[in-house]
């Protein structure tokens, strides 16, 4: 299913020859990171449904940003990394020229493209999971008011080679946040991660 967010700019990104950046360092905003995902859109290097990872600034050289005056025209540039069909790609797209290079297909023994909002499971079934509960209790964990101050980040596995990996997979680090108030982070539950493989992808 297409990303509203880009069927909503069709007409903008379309009328879009300047962008407001004043300076070559300026990050891209958000028309230029959805014209640059149009601009691959409509050139067919990438499929509709695609899942674009991340859009960013693609660094101009020293020299061209030591040698700019206010005023001078910009050529913007965008590092574009998207999954489409279980692969991922990488593309330069030029936003003032609405261009674009061939996509770089990237091998998976280079591992995979971050997770999207989208893939981030909710491990609220941890939750009713009789191993899980056990684990906890083993750490002192079971009461229910003390299970609601269970805290599960979703996160990337890495990449080691293993045999799973050609599957899109989810690892969740548990903390205990009672008393946490500035930082989640403080009291990790050692020893204790959930792995889950994302089923669901509608890019693939």
């Amino acid at each position: 299913m297409t990303n509203p967010a880009l069927v909503l700019s069709c007409a903008l990104a379309a009328s879009v020859s300047t962008f407001a950046a004043l300076h070559p360092m300026d990050p891209l905003d958000e028309v230029e990171i959805i014209t640059a995902a149009e601009i691959l859109l409509n050139g067919g290097a990438a499929i509709p449904g695609a899942a674009f990872q991340s859009i960013d600034l693609r660094e101009p050289s020293k020299s061209e940003v030591l040698g700019f005056t206010p005023g001078d025209d910009l050529d913007r540039l965008a590092t574009v990394f998207f999954r489409q069909n279980k692969q991922s790609f990488r593309s330069i797209v030029n936003l003032t020229g609405q261009t674009f290079t061939p996509p770089v297909e990237i091998p998976a023994s280079q591992g995979q493209l971050g997770l999207t909002i989208a893939e981030i499971f909710n491990f609220s079934f941890l939750f009713d999971d009789p191993q899980f509960l056990a684990a906890l209790a083993l750490r002192g964990i079971d009461a229910p008011d003390e299970l609601a101050q269970v805290f599960v980040t979703p996160l990337t596995p890495g990449s080691f080679g293993l045999p799973e990996e050609k599957n899109r997979i989810v690892r969740a680090q548990m903390y205990f946040i009672a008393g946490g108030i500035i930082n989640l982070y403080a009291r990790p539950i050692e020893g204790l991660q959930a792995v889950g493989r994302i089923l669901i992808q509608p890019p693939d």
